[in-house]
């Protein structure tokens, strides 16, 4: 979430996500990119220090990390592209 807050712009829309496409010893880097096609549409690196950071700090993340592990997660790229709409449609 940190990573998307701190970017100068995002391409969300329909049909565009954010994945990563490879962890290298340095960074983690990550692609939006439109769903359909992987076409990439801007790439981004964010260096393997901030997530050693979340991992070496685990209390200063709790909060946050129980939030997401206790409510409903949803890929909505699913739901309205993949098997979440074959099955809403049955």
């Amino acid at each position: 979430l940190d990573v998307v807050r701190s970017l100068p712009s995002v391409p969300l829309s329909e049909g565009v996500e954010f994945r990563v496409v490879e962890v290298t010893e340095d960074a983690f880097e990550l692609v939006w990119l439109e769903t359909a096609t992987e076409k990439a549409i801007s790439v981004v690196s964010v260096p393997r220090s901030a997530y050693d950071n979340i991992v070496g700090a685990p209390e200063a993340w709790e909060k946050l990390r129980a939030r997401l592990e206790d409510g409903w997660f949803v890929d909505m790229q699913k739901t309205y592209m993949g098997t979440g709409r074959t099955q809403a449609a049955e």
